[in-house]
């Protein structure tokens, strides 16, 4: 999907038919400055770029160490599978 959006004008209604820059659907509004047909497809967009464009923290020394152990501490729990997602069961 192009950053650009597509603008025409509606003959006659004095709207603007716009291009989604989320799921691409075809639009009619009042406004130039409107981005998306709806507000599930705002928030989901926001919510996309927002976990695309979210930088990864670099692990200290210390928190590698830290993950390290607990893998190791967890490791027969999960092999015998009495340790599930939302703790022991």
């Amino acid at each position: 999907m192009s950053k650009q959006t597509n603008i025409h004008n509606c003959i006659g209604k004095g709207r603007l038919i716009k291009e989604c820059e989320c799921c691409g659907q075809v639009f009619r509004t009042n406004r130039e400055a409107k981005r998306f047909c709806n507000d599930d497809c705002r928030i989901e967009f926001k919510n996309r770029t927002l976990t695309e464009n979210r930088p990864i923290r670099p692990k200290t020394k210390e928190e590698q160490l830290l993950i390290k152990q607990l893998v190791a501490m967890l490791e027969p729990y999960r092999r015998t599978g009495r340790i599930s997602r939302y703790g022991n069961r």
